[in-house]
């Protein structure tokens, strides 16, 4: 994982959800199964599951995606709203490496009616 968080690191945030180098330390180092193997024991894992959402979304992966948003929804139930903020990250909403995220799953960002 440690080939992922340098290529992702090394890019800048407006190109990095679209790098080649990116998506092929993604795919090389077997990520998804890594990540997995990681929520598999500690479940509340959520910037695991979160970074699983990212790495996904930049690979254009529904599955995977979807997998990983359940995963940070179980992992953390404030994640269901897409304003949320832990910690100084930005929101599902904001975060410029989730933009295919958001254009595959628009219901998620929808303004839910109170």
């Amino acid at each position: 994982m440690t080939s992922v968080a340098i290529a992702f690191t090394a890019e800048s945030k407006r190109k990095r959800s679209t790098s080649s180098k990116v998506r092929n330390a993604i795919h090389e180092t077997n990520f998804f199964e890594l990540a997995d193997e990681a929520l598999a024991v500690r479940p509340y894992f959520w910037k695991v599951a979160r970074n699983g959402l990212v790495a996904a979304s930049c690979v254009q992966n529904r599955s995977q995606c979807e997998h990983f948003y359940d995963r940070l929804v179980k992992a953390h139930r404030r994640f269901a709203d897409p304003d949320y903020q832990p910690f100084g990250l930005p929101s599902l909403r904001n975060d410029p490496d989730l933009w295919w995220f958001r254009g595959e799953f628009p219901e998620i960002f929808e303004t839910k009616e109170v």
